[in-house]
């Protein structure tokens, strides 16, 4: 989830160009819970965002959910936030990552999230 359109549009393309063809990206909070409703999704990465449409709301959503809960969550921060950190830690986050990340950075805790489930 991110409400950037350029960044979101350059996200699919790398991720499509390194072979992830099954990609779904959701540009508000109410898109990524009709997404999450109406497909098999294996890794969340969301945006901590601005209130009230945060990454934090998406994490605390999908882990009330139990035929969501065990999906693994990556929370991308705009800067070092030790209180939504814990937040999200608390709330059931698999990791998070400081912006801006390298796509290799990303794509290596994504296999450590996904090797971890």
């Amino acid at each position: 989830m991110d409400e950037n359109p350029l960044l979101r549009r350059a996200v699919k393309s790398r991720f499509k160009s390194s072979g992830y063809v099954h990609l779904s990206i959701a540009e508000s909070f109410r898109k990524a819970l009709h997404l999450l409703k109406n497909r098999p999704i294996d890794l969340i990465i969301a945006d901590s965002g601005e209130f009230p449409s945060t990454g934090l709301k998406l994490l605390l959503r999908v882990r009330e959910n139990p035929a969501l809960e065990n999906i693994p969550f990556l929370m991308l921060l705009r800067q070092h936030e030790p209180k939504i950190i814990e937040a999200a830690l608390n709330a059931g986050a698999s990791g998070f990552l400081i912006k801006p990340v390298s796509f290799a950075v990303l794509e290596r805790e994504m296999a450590r999230i996904l090797d971890d489930d």
